[in-house]
């Protein structure tokens, strides 16, 4: 720093381990920002230019906040004047091409992936199929291989499918064998069968495609199809027979996560409450307390009573439907126009049945014209007329 002409005092480090490609989250590069804009430090140091940034819109924002707060910045031994405006651009044009850069790779990343996925039906990326393993020929060369099942994760599934068709908690059975309760039900549901979808996309470069391999099967077609149909009863009730019926299902949630509540039987006690924490990422207190639940004979009356006293009165209905109304100043005038016109319209006619009364004296009218006017003043129109 002596030879830049300043001191430490105190140092930040800035770095790890992070995604450099644009759209992804920087943490440290927020971090950086945040500490700049508190005036921590006066100087920030890259190790090059070219590892300033890949993202041209973060870029910009570093070099305004850096610019705003008197910040001076250095690549290595280099000051770059960040109000210089051929500095200011060479920053810009330089991520602009590690953009290019990280993005061609990417796109020649994915090209391979998706050429040796459709030509050599080798899985090149996602997750594989739970309970199936690829065994490389050669791992040196990486270019052929087999699946293998995994006996261990097998016994899991197979148990598992077992003792859930004969009727037992899918949830406890995943809480037995050390699984997640989504795990199981997508294993047993999508992966345990002889077919698995590889889809390989990145929606930046447009590119989208899904491949089909074969796979060594867990559990029998038979037995998959029994798995199905103790689901679809779950859904409707056991046996084919509906146990519960809650009427709001599905349109009750949780006023602080957000999640819906599900309808169950809890201590013989029908209500609508919170499912377990393995269902969702989302934080809520209302997870852990045991007594957080509505009971559905309670919440049911309330609601039914509710639009009884609602739509049961016209005041109340007029009310809400003004209420749910957008307040359109456009429709507003379009409706005082039309009733404009229509008023203007009446006082037309009502003049043309007086002209007709001032001329039928004269015998100059036909049928034709003095029709309305017999049917406004209740005549028969068959009568005659005079004509003259």
């Amino acid at each position: 720093m002596k030879e830049l002409g300043g001191r430490i005092d105190e140092v930040s480090w800035y770095g790890g381990q992070m995604h450099g490609t644009p759209g992804w989250e920087k943490q440290e590069l927020d971090r950086l920002l945040e500490d700049a804009t508190k005036k921590r430090f006066n100087a920030v140091i890259v190790t090059d230019a070219d590892r300033w940034s890949r993202d041209n819109e973060a870029s910009e924002k570093g070099i305004e906040v850096f610019k705003k707060h008197g910040i001076k910045f250095f690549a290595g031994a280099t000051e770059w004047d960040l109000f210089n405006l051929l500095h200011e651009l060479f920053l810009g044009m330089n991520a602009q091409f590690n953009k290019f850069v990280s993005r061609l790779h990417t796109k020649k990343s994915m090209d391979n992936r998706i050429q040796r996925a459709d030509e050599h039906r080798i899985p090149t990326g996602g997750k594989l199929p739970y309970g199936r393993n690829w065994i490389w020929q050669d791992p040196e060369t990486r270019k052929e291989g087999h699946w293998e099942i995994d006996p261990v994760k097998q016994g899991k599934i197979v148990d598992c499918a077992k003792r859930y068709i004969a009727g037992e908690s899918l949830r406890q059975l995943a809480k037995e064998h050390g699984l997640k309760h989504i795990l199981l039900h997508r294993v047993l549901t999508k992966q345990a069968g002889k077919e698995w979808s590889l889809k390989l996309y990145d929606t930046s470069l447009n590119i989208q495609r899904e491949f089909k391999f074969k796979i060594p099967h867990l559990l029998e077609d038979s037995v998959i199809k029994d798995i199905h149909d103790r689901i679809k009863k779950n859904r409707h009730g056991r046996h084919g027979k509906i146990v519960n019926d809650f009427l709001f299902r599905g349109m009750i949630s949780c006023a602080q996560c957000g999640y819906a509540l599900e309808g169950q039987a809890y201590r013989k006690t029908l209500c609508y409450r919170h499912t377990g924490k393995e269902h969702g990422k989302r934080e809520c207190p209302n997870h852990a307390k045991r007594k957080a639940y509505v009971r559905e004979a309670e919440l049911e009356d309330t609601v039914m009573r509710h639009l009884f006293e609602t739509f049961g009165n016209p005041v109340a209905v007029q009310r809400a439907m003004e209420t749910l109304m957008p307040k359109n100043s456009k429709i507003q005038e379009a409706v005082k126009e039309k009733e404009f016109i229509e008023k203007e319209l009446a006082k037309v006619e009502a003049a043309r049945l007086r002209t007709i009364d001032l001329v039928d004296d004269e015998g100059t009218t036909n049928d034709e014209d003095i029709k309305p006017k017999l049917k406004t003043e209740g005549r028969c129109p068959a009568l005659s007329v005079k004509t003259g």
